[in-house]
């Protein structure tokens, strides 16, 4: 699992760099530097449950897809942790290293945390199944 997390932040780091290269980037900073600062604001412990939730519904869907093979058990989890503006560590690494804010790593580390228990929640409630 270590693994994979850090080949995802190796993949996640390369789009980014890869995204600020094209053309129109630039309109797109103040909405990110907006997005980072609320992220920031946020602060550890709301960053850890904003993580769980996103994480519980992360593992919903992946539950979902692996029981009724329903692209809609993927979209609709997804779209919710994205409307509700909740942590997820890969996401989360994409837009600090698309504003250039490189201090957050503690934050990505509390999303990582958040977004495994949350995943560790649905997979104990569905141990026997």
């Amino acid at each position: 699992m270590l693994a994979m997390f850090i080949w995802n932040v190796i993949g996640v780091i390369i789009i980014a760099l890869l995204r600020k290269l094209d053309t129109g980037f630039e309109s797109l900073m103040p909405t990110l530097e907006k997005l980072v600062a609320a992220r920031e604001a946020r602060g550890w412990w709301r960053t850890i449950l904003a993580g769980a939730g996103t994480g519980f519904l992360i593992q919903v869907a992946v539950e979902n897809y692996k029981n009724n093979k329903s692209a809609w058990g993927i979209m609709l989890p997804t779209a919710m942790f994205v409307f509700l503006g909740w942590n997820h560590c890969i996401a989360d690494i994409f837009y600090y290293v698309l504003a250039g804010s490189c201090k957050d790593i503690l934050l990505v580390l509390m999303a990582a945390l958040g977004n495994f228990i949350g995943a560790t929640v649905v997979t104990i409630a569905n141990w026997d199944s």
